[in-house]
């Protein structure tokens, strides 16, 4: 059997997503799914040391993929936040609609202009 990394982060990617929109309903699930990642982490292992063959070394596109994925886990939180707000018997609460569209803003600028691009722009730059 063939290791294939794409087909194995797509677990890790679809928990990843899952939990960012529903863990502010259900703050537990964050729980669960660490619980998960920890037992898919050692099922994984055993499966590459007595099961797989040798990984074919490939390109970084996937692992480029996942890292883009993460930073869209903001983004899907504040849009599952809004959305169980949203869910309350009267509409988003007026003091609850303020701070969601302030969390949505700054994560979608974070999906679009990643930390690294900003870090690396302030504190590294050549002007002195």
């Amino acid at each position: 059997i063939e290791f294939e990394i794409g087909y194995h982060y797509i677990y890790l990617a679809n928990v990843f997503m899952f939990v960012c929109f529903f863990v502010s309903l259900q703050p537990i699930v964050s729980v669960f799914a660490l619980i998960g990642y920890f037992l898919m982490y050692w099922v994984q292992k055993y499966c590459v040391f007595n099961r797989y063959r040798r990984p074919i070394p490939g390109t970084d596109f996937v692992n480029n993929a996942v890292y883009r994925l993460i930073f869209l886990g903001p983004v899907i939180f504040s849009l599952g936040s809004m959305t169980w707000s949203n869910l309350s018997p009267n509409g988003i609460p007026p003091e609850a609609l303020l701070p969601n569209l302030v969390a949505l803003g700054i994560s979608i600028l974070l999906f679009l202009l990643p930390i690294n691009t900003i870090i690396m722009g302030s504190c590294f730059s050549d002007n002195y």
